[in-house]
């Protein structure tokens, strides 16, 4: 049974807690702004909760707000087939902490985390064998 945009909102509060900085609809989607350091967390429980399984990765962009002291913001655009729902998920960051946290520690570039995100199970991401050696090179730090 496919949640409203009002529940889905509440269910993923609920679920992420202390993570979630702020939310809202936009276009009729939910709209979550995260913590930068819990990102991983949050995109692995939002894929794997019950109630949630946002199990594909649509999108992932970059905005930038010059006039902002957390001048970025990187945008993922997540959907479940099992609720038919999307959700947005956001965060920001400055320049000098431009990157996405990694699972194993330290900073991975962003293409390196959504690589990740696509060989752990988000499948809108397709990437071919050398692409996936290369993000898991970046991420190890080789």
């Amino acid at each position: 049974m496919a949640l409203s945009v009002n529940e889905l909102e509440a269910h993923t509060k609920t679920v992420l807690g202390a993570s979630v900085v702020s939310s809202g609809t936009a276009f009729g989607e939910l709209t979550l702004t995260v913590a930068r350091e819990a990102i991983v967390e949050v995109l692995a429980t939002l894929r794997d909760a019950d109630g949630c399984k946002f199990e594909i990765l649509i999108d992932i962009c970059g905005v930038d707000y010059p006039a902002r002291r957390n001048r970025f913001d990187v945008v993922y655009h997540l959907l479940s087939p099992r609720l038919n729902q999307r959700i947005r998920v956001k965060l920001e960051t400055n320049e000098s902490a431009a990157q996405a946290p990694a699972r194993r520690g330290g900073h991975a570039r962003v293409r390196a985390a959504a690589a990740r995100a696509a060989a752990r199970g988000f499948g809108g991401l397709r990437l071919g064998a050398a692409d996936r050696v290369r993000a898991r090179r970046e991420v190890a730090g080789d």
